[in-house]
């Protein structure tokens, strides 16, 4: 039986929140990555494998530069809800780029 994404999720934490070494992200050259075209329709292919609502938190928070405050309130989802679906949109995008874009 499959393990659910949860379980994938907490197998890249040590039980301090620091990452596994085996899971910690590769070297990113962000800057030069941002600036290509080609890099920026990766991201958007792989954001739109997220959910709507994990979408809606990515874009908001680290594209449009919200307060968490604010998205929670736009969105009418609570703080934990949107500390969540934050973490999992991350995570998931970083395993996206990682196999569409670093490979």
């Amino acid at each position: 039986m499959k393990g659910s994404e949860d379980d994938d999720v907490n197998q890249n934490y040590m039980e301090n929140d620091a990452w596994n070494m085996d899971a910690a992200p590769k070297e990113w050259e962000a800057d030069r990555m941002v600036k290509s075209k080609e890099f920026m329709e990766v991201l958007d292919q792989c954001r739109d494998r997220l959910s709507e609502l994990q979408q809606a938190v990515f874009t908001l928070k680290y594209i449009d530069g919200e307060s968490s405050e604010d998205i929670c309130k736009e969105l009418d989802i609570t703080s934990s809800n949107y500390w969540v679906l934050a973490h999992r949109a991350k995570h998931q995008l970083r395993n996206c780029l990682e196999i569409k874009w670093m490979t």
